[in-house]
């Protein structure tokens, strides 16, 4: 038992070691000016932006590419590695964001969705959004039920960004 529990902690090690290499490649993309190139495959990569959160302990901005969906004039994002995930903790010592979308930048104000409805089911937006391998790598079915959904995606976290 304990061997499976170190087993599935390198994995998951491992997949966050991926995500932030290749996240730096996204960022890079952005940089550059093809942000809107990225989003050209959303079929499988999905709806991208690059969100800019200030560093809780460094105070200098952090960027992470993230999927996304947009709607009810907000901008819906998911921390699919839940609470310990760094632009998540720094969104919540400092809610104020940048948004890089795939052809323009806007500043928001950021903050964690609570109510289990309004997760479910901009969750479930933000998953349909996210590309046919963001879902196979979270393991989560848009015909899912509600509740079902709920339950799978209980260490996710949702957040709100509403545009300043």
């Amino acid at each position: 038992m304990a061997r499976l529990a170190m087993e599935c902690g390198e994995s998951m090690l491992v997949q966050r070691v991926a995500f932030r290499a290749f996240n730096r490649l996204l960022v890079a993309l952005w940089w550059v000016g093809l942000g809107w190139l990225v989003n050209q495959a959303r079929p499988v990569t999905g709806r991208i932006l690059v969100l800019g959160t200030r560093g809780r302990k460094s105070g200098q901005i952090r960027r992470t590419p993230l999927n996304y969906s947009l709607g009810e004039g907000c901008c819906w994002c998911a921390a699919g590695f839940g609470q310990s995930s760094d632009w998540f903790q720094n969104l919540l010592a400092d809610p104020e964001v940048e948004i890089w979308l795939p052809q323009s930048q806007a500043t928001g104000r950021a903050r964690p969705v609570t109510e289990e409805a309004e997760f479910v089911r901009r969750l479930r937006c933000v998953l349909a959004d996210s590309g046919w391998i963001a879902r196979w790598l979270a393991g989560l079915d848009l015909r899912t039920s509600d509740r079902e959904l709920g339950h799978l995606a209980a260490e996710y976290r949702l957040i709100r960004i509403e545009f300043s």
